[in-house]
Formats: structure tokens, sequence, C-alpha cells
């Protein structure tokens, strides 16, 4: 009887300490930033669709999972736009295509205090979902810097980085 009321009381404990705030899919976390990062578009995300690993994007083999996101225009319903995303370690990339190899382009947004965040999963466990992130560099913010640069090239798993165009 005991043990069972210990027990109890972890699962209480643990549901409770729980922020809640973790994304349960690379999917979930791309839309919620897409959609928590206000933009100047009238472009609204329609859908989703998850091309699992391996697949090909534009005709190159990648062994990697690629997020196509279809936009709809709201106020043109006609009128629609598509982009592709990867995602790597809370970190989401954009896609584009180049001459047999494909252009990798990392998201980032800047916070309201000017600071920069490219790993959203971090920053979404250790802040309010209700923060919104602007994909516009307030005044006083920091350009990104060569090194940086180059320290997210290497980061990038070989699976990416044997398709980047060099």
């Amino acid at each position: 009887m005991q043990l069972r009321f210990y027990t109890l009381l972890i699962i209480v404990f643990s549901f409770g300490c729980s922020n809640g705030k973790g994304f349960e899919t690379d999917q979930s976390l791309l839309r919620f930033t897409l959609t928590n990062s206000p933009q100047n578009s009238q472009y609204i995300i329609n859908n989703i669709v998850y091309h699992p690993a391996p697949s090909q994007f534009k005709n190159i083999m990648v062994e990697f999972d690629v997020y196509q996101v279809n936009y709809t225009d709201e106020k043109n319903s006609g009128s629609s736009e598509i982009k592709y995303f990867t995602l790597n370690n809370g970190e989401i990339y954009r896609l584009g295509k180049g001459p047999d190899c494909i252009i990798f382009s990392k998201e980032i947004r800047w916070n309201q205090k000017g600071e920069l965040i490219s790993n959203f999963k971090s920053w979404y466990k250790k802040n309010s979902i209700e923060n919104k992130l602007s994909i516009e560099k307030p005044e006083g913010a920091f350009n990104i810097s060569r090194s940086q640069k180059e320290s997210i090239a290497n980061s990038l798993p070989e699976k990416i980085k044997k398709v980047i165009c060099k």
C-alpha cells in the first residue's frame, strides 16, 4: 500500500513539475516557431507535409527529414507559397536548391530583449511560449559574425554536410 502511495506521489510530482512547453515532434516545433514569429506577410500556414528520411528534395537524395510548409494567401485564396525546412537538435533550417546541392539557411529570431535565438527547442523550454519572437533584427542587436556562421556549418551532422553547396 505504501509503495503505491509513493509511486502515485512521484507521478503527481513529475506531472506537476513538467512545464508543458516541450514539443512532441519536430513538426509541432516548426509550426509553432513559424506562427510565433509575426511577419509582414498575409500568408498563413495551410499545412505541413512531412517527408521522412530517406527521401528526395528537388531530385537530390537526402538522409534527413524534410518538411514542406504550404502557405495560402489570406486575401487571395488562389495564391500560395511553398517553403522547405529541416530540423537539427532544435534548430530550424530553410532549404533551397543549388546546382546538384542544397542551400541551407538557418532560421533565426530575436526575442524582445534583442537577443539572437537560434535553438528554438531550448528557448521555448526556458521561456514562456507567449513571448513572441521577431524575424526583424531589433535596433542595437548584434549581427551574426563570420565565426558564428562557420560554427553553425561545422555543427551540422554529416548527413546534412554532404549535400550542402560549397
